[in-house]
């Protein structure tokens, strides 16, 4: 049983709540030289989905879920690394990212992309396949921007 059962239905006198999961836009889709990254989020994805398809399924109507889709955060952690087309996949601001996520949790969004012009660039994954997209993602640089990347964390 997951940790998420064990509070499951809500206990007695809560009213409702919102679970909200920042995965990344790398839960969407692959990620050069970040699969373990990637797959980390894709898994993200999958339980928030999963939890939405839980609520319909249970006729949960009284918690939400939202899942959080961010570019690459301005955090430092990827400081070295070069986005190609950078005005139209900026690096995120993290109070930028909050003020969305707020939003979102307002609105009772399910999904968020931040930007939401990435959405664009994912509806060719899901249109026309994974060898289109990943051509996109050639041109767009994608498969360049994780080549300088270096772990400031230390070990």
């Amino acid at each position: 049983s997951s940790g998420i059962n064990a509070e499951w239905p809500l206990r007695p006198g809560e009213k409702g709540g919102h679970i909200t999961n920042v995965a990344s836009i790398a839960g969407l889709g692959p990620c050069p030289r970040m699969v373990d990254y990637g797959a980390s989020k894709h898994a993200v994805v999958g339980f928030s989905r999963g939890l939405q398809y839980e609520h319909d399924c249970c006729g949960i109507t009284n918690v939400k879920v939202t899942t959080i889709f961010p570019h690459l955060m301005n955090t430092g952690m990827f400081n070295n690394c070069t986005v190609k087309l950078n005005r139209m996949f900026p690096a995120i601001e993290p109070d930028h990212a909050a003020s969305k996520i707020i939003l979102a949790i307002e609105e009772e969004r399910e999904e968020m992309m931040i930007p939401q012009n990435v959405e664009k660039y994912f509806i060719i994954q899901y249109i026309y396949g994974s060898k289109m997209f990943r051509r996109l993602a050639k041109i767009f640089g994608n498969f360049e921007y994780m080549k300088s990347f270096q772990n400031i964390r230390e070990h």
